[in-house]
């Protein structure tokens, strides 16, 4: 399981080099250099906050169109705006909606304060903030733990915080609280062996981050990894049960690695055996990519893919 572990933990590296990606590390940039927040916050509009089940595509753009006009240092009149034409908004689980006796619960209200939020990007590797802000974005209405521990997943990997293993605070491991459990994750864990099918949300999140830890693998990466691997590699459960059934065996899991880190390599034999259409084209990702696999696979294999691949 441990190889299996560390395999994912290396495709994180496709998933942190996309262009949305490296637009969250400008915009945390930005943060940390300007006490900048908009770019940051229209990033979390645009990929994050309404990620959920039945969120209509024009709330993504009216949020962001009003956030040019600048409305968003105002939370009243831009739920007003927000509010105005828009069909199916439902208040009681809309983050952008406005009470003002609950700003607490308001998603402009939490970005407002830029000096918090700079003190966010510059300590995710601390057990104490990782815990006061997973329950801040907990708290605002209709986020809940996927969202909030998708949001704190992706700004710790931009900012490249130290993963500290083992981590906890009054013995509990903070990392579930930035370990979102989608679909894929979930059935990836499960034929795994990491949690069982019927876990909870969190019960899962906290199963996952605990064997992580124990076999020494980044519970961020494997996640990141496993998603990308899943949703943007595989995108089929069927085909993703038949590799992941397969184990340790190092012939099948060299051809998964060269059909995913070469787009040249296109034999039958692989193409069949893996079912994965290659994804990568840049070969900075290739070249990263290879150097996170550098730490889980034997020598032989790694000389084999680098040979292919130059």
């Amino acid at each position: 399981m441990e190889e299996t572990l560390r395999a994912f933990a290396a495709y994180s590296w496709c998933l942190y080099n996309t262009k949305f990606h490296m637009a969250l590390k400008n915009a945390i940039r930005k943060v940390r250099n300007e006490s900048d927040v908009t770019d940051l916050l229209k990033i979390v509009l645009a990929g994050y906050i309404f990620e959920r089940q039945g969120a209509s595509p024009y709330f993504r753009w009216k949020a962001l169109e009003l956030v040019r006009q600048g409305l968003h240092n105002a939370p009243d009149q831009f739920w007003e705006n927000f509010t105005e034409g828009a069909n199916g908004v439902n208040e009681m689980c809309n983050p952008l909606r406005y009470d003002e006796n609950h700003p607490e619960r308001n998603l402009l209200c939490f970005f407002q304060d830029s000096q918090r939020i700079q003190e966010i990007v510059n300590n995710l590797g601390n057990s104490e903030i990782i815990i006061q802000t997973y329950k801040a974005l907990d708290n605002i209405r209709g986020v809940g733990h996927k969202i909030a521990s998708f949001i704190l997943r992706d700004i710790s990997m931009a900012v490249e915080s130290r993963f500290a293993v083992g981590i906890q605070q009054d013995g509990d491991n903070v990392y579930w609280r930035m370990q979102p459990v989608d679909t894929w994750i979930k059935f990836t864990a499960t034929q795994i062996g990491l949690c069982q099918e019927a876990n909870r949300e969190i019960k899962a999140a906290r199963e996952i981050c605990n064997r992580c830890i124990a076999a020494g693998v980044n519970p961020l990466r494997f996640n990141a990894g496993a998603w990308y691997f899943g949703a943007g590699v595989m995108r089929c459960r069927e085909q993703l049960r038949e590799i992941l059934s397969v184990g340790c065996d190092h012939s099948r899991a060299r051809l998964l690695l060269q059909a995913g880190l070469n787009r040249d390599v296109y034999e039958e034999e692989v193409f069949n055996d893996a079912y994965i259409r290659p994804t990568i084209a840049d070969n900075s990702v290739r070249d990263h990519l290879i150097t996170g696999i550098r730490e889980c696979m034997d020598a032989n294999m790694l000389a084999e893919i680098e040979n292919n691949n130059h």
